[in-house]
């Protein structure tokens, strides 16, 4: 049975089985004495639910999961994948004015952003566990989801919006207001990065290196102390801000020429490719009008096993551009707006929960 192409209600369908799942496995931690191991088990335990979500609904609904996500057999340019980590390093740096600055508003406006983070000095257990749990499984698992399954389902709407919504639905699904707009630059690179390679390994050597680097940023007393908002900590975030636009922005440009020679270089050998299929063709056509063969012999000549029909083929690569070119009728989809719509919710009810519990006087339970 041919498999189906992935759509907008498989993302959502995958979303609420997820959170199901996630929510599920979390029930688990309640019982554990030791935080560490709690807010470790949570990290590991929600992409566990998207891994099987993902894999649930793909089984269930007869999806392509290759033709969505591309993963596999794809070749890696090493000059673009030795790009990837400046550009993570160079996202940070800029960034770090902007997520600091929008804690400290957070803060006078009396919003708690109390994000779990297990205690990296607690024990070297901990540690290791955080650059497995944090740095190396999320960025896989999440980039097959976001980069792979929803911007499959809305790249057909062009470049800019699936950026854009992609950027929007890994920023929201995180539920993470500290790292709200942070996360909405990060998306909206790497949907970016996926849609002009067609390739997710380099989306995925980027999420890496920013957990990595998150997860040892913890430990730095230096980092930490830019969160104060002194005017050293503010010059120094200024200063980091514009070398890591300015970083960023170069290897863009080197990032999109070595694309773009990518790209040529793939268009060549795809109509080198269709020459010698025209030379085949001509072959066959030559040798049919010489020694009368039948319909079975042009078949193998044509396809190299007589198994497989060029008319059948045709068909399919007209139905394939027949998809490019139709256009959604709806600028918003439903399931997407679904899913955003939960998580700001989600964000909202947990703010404010936070909020009130940690305002709350500390005989109130007594």
């Amino acid at each position: 049975m041919e498999r189906k192409k992935i759509e907008t209600k498989h993302v959502l369908f995958i979303f609420i089985v997820q959170t199901i799942l996630a929510t599920l496995f979390s029930l688990v931690t309640i019982f554990l004495q030791n935080k560490e191991l709690a807010v470790l088990l949570n990290y590991g335990f929600s992409q566990l639910a998207l891994a099987i979500a993902v894999l649930f609904i793909v089984q269930m609904q007869r999806l392509d999961f290759f033709d969505a996500v591309p993963i596999k057999k794809r070749k890696i340019n090493w000059l673009i994948l030795a790009l990837m980590p400046i550009i993570a390093v160079a996202l940070l740096a800029q960034n770090t004015l902007l997520l600091s600055g929008f804690a400290v508003l957070m803060e006078s406006l009396n919003i708690e952003l109390n994000v779990p983070f297990p205690d990296l000095t607690k024990n070297a257990g901990v540690f290791i566990g955080a650059i497995i749990l944090i740095g190396i499984v999320p960025p896989i698992v999440e980039e097959i989801y976001f980069r792979g399954v929803v911007l499959s389902a809305i790249k057909n709407r062009g470049m800019v919006y699936a950026v854009l919504v992609n950027a929007t639905v890994f920023a929201l699904a995180h539920m993470n207001v500290a790292q709200l707009v942070h996360q909405f630059i990060v998306g909206a690179l790497l949907a970016y990065i996926v849609l002009k390679t067609d390739n997710i390994w380099y989306a995925i050597a980027i999420h890496m290196t920013n957990n990595i680097i998150g997860v040892l940023l913890i430990l730095s007393e230096w980092y930490s102390s830019l969160a104060d908002m002194s005017k050293t900590s503010i010059i120094t975030m200024v200063i980091m801000m514009v070398v890591g636009f300015v970083v960023l922005v170069g290897c863009l440009i080197l990032f999109r020429r070595l694309s773009e020679k990518d790209a040529e270089k793939a268009a060549e050998e795809k109509k080198s490719k269709e020459s010698d299929r025209q030379d085949l063709l001509q072959t066959e056509e030559k040798l049919s009008q010489i020694y009368g063969l039948d319909s079975g012999y042009k078949e193998v000549l044509y396809t190299g096993t007589n198994k497989e029909d060029p008319a059948e083929e045709d068909k399919i690569i007209d139905k394939a551009l027949d998809n490019l070119k139709k256009k959604p009728s709806k600028l918003v989809d439903i399931s997407i707006l679904a899913i955003c719509l939960f998580c700001t919710l989600i964000m909202i009810i947990s703010m404010v929960v936070t909020s009130v519990v940690a305002n709350m006087p500390i005989d109130f339970f007594e």
